[in-house]
């Protein structure tokens, strides 16, 4: 009997290539009513673009990355039988533009009421730059 482990081997297999090797950010504009999405954007890019797709960040890259954000909304989904909020609909929507490329990405959770809103921020911004990444792919 052959026996093998990973445990503690950290592998991540990506589809498609990657038509930028490093970027460039160069802005953030936030169209929403909620000002801590910049941060929590600003934040997020530097952390998920080289973990989750090889690219590095540098200021001297000539690809140019910047993100408008266009929406974030959280709305009641679902009630108990007495009334209370079960689970939200949280949508968020952004742009983001490479040199001359624009990739739309819109996000949309439903999550269990009991998660607080920063966390379910946090959540729909760092899927939004991971969709961002896996359309990138698809497209090269």
């Amino acid at each position: 009997m052959i026996s093998a482990s990973l445990t503690g081997c950290n592998y991540s297999f990506y589809k498609g290539k990657l038509p930028y090797g490093s970027l460039n950010i160069t802005g953030i504009e936030n169209a929403s009513y909620y000002s801590d999405l910049t941060e929590k954007m600003d934040g997020f890019l530097y952390e998920i673009i080289p973990a989750y797709s090889g690219m590095e960040i540098d200021r001297s890259s000539g690809n140019t990355l910047s993100v408008f954000i266009e929406s974030y909304n959280r709305n009641p989904y679902n009630y108990n039988e007495a009334g209370n909020i079960l689970d939200y609909r949280y949508s968020f929507s952004a742009r983001f533009s490479v040199n001359d490329s624009t990739v739309p990405v819109n996000v949309s959770k439903l999550l269990d009421a009991d998660i607080s809103e920063p966390a379910a921020k946090d959540s729909v911004v760092t899927e939004s730059i991971r969709n961002f990444i896996d359309k990138l792919r698809s497209e090269f």
